[in-house]
């Protein structure tokens, strides 16, 4: 899921309709040609980014029972 949460060049170069842009992609709207404005960028950020922490919390048990599933024989 994080693979496909942070795809970026993809949908950059193809979708141009605005309403179905992905949530990487208005993050970065957000970087305009002269500069960062961070008072827009970090919240845009966080924001972005809150899904999947929220996700991880919710299933870390879960998420590390797999991540170290294979590791011991």
């Amino acid at each position: 899921m994080i693979m496909v949460w942070n795809d970026f060049i993809y949908p950059l170069l193809l979708l141009t309709d605005k309403d179905k842009l992905t949530v990487m992609i208005a993050v970065y709207k957000f970087v305009g040609n002269t500069g960062i404005d961070p008072t827009k960028l970090f919240p845009a950020a966080v924001l972005g980014s809150l899904p999947l922490l929220l996700m991880f919390a919710v299933f870390q048990r879960k998420i590390m029972a797999g991540a170290t599933a294979g590791a011991v024989k």
